[in-house]
């Protein structure tokens, strides 16, 4: 048996000399095992579904006109916008429906569809007997 010293690092990285025997180098200088581990799959994304409670409507009064006791006219923005940081799956489609009330002459009903992190916009007016502003609720979301 051959004795031989090589330099290797201490784990403070200080170079120091170690004896190998040859025993210990026909161990160390094995051919790799031909067994290899199978790669693992990514986890699969978990996407969150449409609800009230992570949506909710926003309405941006864009022109106001009043007459007095006879009420407002309002011409609206309407968009939906997250509540909390959500993704939504890219290949599914929901519809939400929107009702736009307060005290407005009639009721207005808009159906938002979204997809993924994208989700309509839509504009329209509402007469209203009084100078509030309306508001906006989901009623329903559904699949598509």
């Amino acid at each position: 048996m051959h004795v031989r010293n090589r330099p290797v690092a201490d784990r403070h990285g200080y170079r120091i000399q170690r004896e190998q025997r040859d025993d210990d180098a026909s161990r160390i200088n094995r051919p790799a095992s031909t067994i290899r581990p199978t790669p693992s799959a990514p986890p699969a994304p978990t996407y969150a579904i449409p609800d009230q409670h992570n949506l909710t409507p926003e309405l941006t009064v864009l022109e106001k006109k009043c007459y007095g006791s006879a009420g407002c006219n309002f011409r609206y923005e309407l968009r939906l916008i997250t509540t909390t940081p959500v993704d939504f799956a890219p290949s599914k489609r929901y519809r939400v429906t929107i009702v736009i009330e307060e005290r407005t002459t009639w009721e207005r009903i808009h159906s938002l569809t979204v997809v993924g992190k994208k989700a309509d916009v839509v504009t329209g007016r509402v007469s209203s007997d009084t100078s509030t502003n309306p508001v906006a609720t989901i009623q329903w979301i559904t699949p598509l």
